[in-house]
């Protein structure tokens, strides 16, 4: 059984524009740094690229919670916002708990 207070993950799959991909990484740890500052539930962030301009976005969050407010804040915060505009489509986003890790 899961709670609102377990640890959650955002899966994020998205297009980056043609031609933006060295911004997209280059402009990444600065977003993650900003995000971080409003929403320090953000615990950690991997960027997997898919080849072809596809990417997933793995995101792990202290509380789902946390990772459905820092969602819908995302586009008011500047370094975001800037980020995003290298993104040609986001073809989904899905917060989910952990039910189970093994290190």
């Amino acid at each position: 059984m899961t709670t609102n207070t377990a640890p959650a993950i955002e899966i994020v799959h998205l297009t980056v524009a043609t031609g933006h991909e060295d911004a997209f990484l280059a402009e990444r740890d600065g977003m993650i740094a900003a995000v971080r500052e409003v929403h320090p539930g953000l615990l950690h962030a991997q960027l997997v690229d898919l080849g072809d301009g596809q990417w997933i976005d793995l995101v792990r969050w202290r509380t789902i919670d946390e990772a459905h407010a820092a969602a819908a804040d995302f586009p008011n915060i500047p370094q975001a916002g800037a980020w995003a505009a290298h993104i040609a489509e986001v073809t989904s986003m899905t917060h989910g708990h952990i039910a189970h890790e093994s290190r």
